[in-house]
């Protein structure tokens, strides 16, 4: 009997030695889990931010923080109100759509050194249009005219020339 009640106390001190060093591992890995997590954090903010830097006001979430922490990818473009909110894309108005994508245009354009002629449709909602480096076709309906007329803005047909 005394010998079993050594053997059993041997094991039970192995056993706990070996819960000791268990749950010593488990804490390195949890350390190593939540490093990479601040590593995932800082890279995205690192390339959103590098992103943003080549656009003047339109703005790219390109991740949402998770409620566990964790990082989503997404990418949603954020178009400035009158009053300066980022608001997406889909609950812009027409101009502001417009706007945002003639200022997308014109940052892919110098990005990748092209230029080439925007047409911009519906443009009848839109009173001041973003000014691109390039040839703009805006069409516009109008209840008077009957037949089809082109007008050209000379002051930006020069600048572009």
């Amino acid at each position: 009997e005394i010998h079993e009640r050594l053997v059993g106390s041997e094991m039970c001190i192995r056993d706990r030695a070996k819960e000791k060093d268990l749950s010593c591992q488990y804490e390195e890995l949890e350390k190593g889990l939540y490093l990479c997590d601040l590593f995932i954090k800082a890279k995205v903010d690192m390339l959103t931010e590098r992103i943003n830097s080549k656009f003047k006001s339109v703005r790219f979430r390109l991740f949402q923080e998770q409620v566990n922490g964790g990082v989503k990818d997404d990418c949603e473009v954020l178009v400035p109100t009158a009053e300066g909110v980022l608001v997406p894309y889909t609950f812009a108005n027409n101009a502001a759509r417009i706007n945002a994508g003639l200022e997308i245009i014109g940052a892919l354009s110098a990005h990748w050194g092209i230029s080439m002629p925007v047409c911009i449709d519906n443009a009848e909602s839109v009173t001041h249009l973003l000014s691109l480096p390039t040839q703009v076709i805006r069409l516009v309906v109008s209840e008077g005219d009957t037949v089809l007329r082109l007008e050209i803005d000379t002051a930006q047909a020069e600048g572009v020339a």
